[in-house]
């Protein structure tokens, strides 16, 4: 998966998603990685966008940073 920084991640929170993302490339790898966190990343929403698409929005508490709220695009 791709990172698309919308908000301008401190370097080293961007650098530790991009390791996150290089293991995640079926939904299921991201409820995995979700539920390793501690404490455990919150799947907040799925959206349906159409028959096929779907938008997961994941919360992520990093260690000494604010809330990070991840949106996954799927089809």
């Amino acid at each position: 998966m791709e990172l698309d920084d919308r908000v301008g991640l401190a370097p080293e929170l961007r650098a530790e998603l991009e390791r996150a993302l290089a293991r995640q490339g079926m939904l299921a790898d991201v409820v995995r990685w979700a539920c390793e966190q501690s404490p455990p990343a919150e799947l907040v929403e799925v959206v349906q966008q159409d028959e096929y698409t779907l938008d997961v929005i994941v919360r992520w508490r990093p260690p000494a940073a604010d809330p990070v709220h991840l949106v996954y695009d799927t089809t």
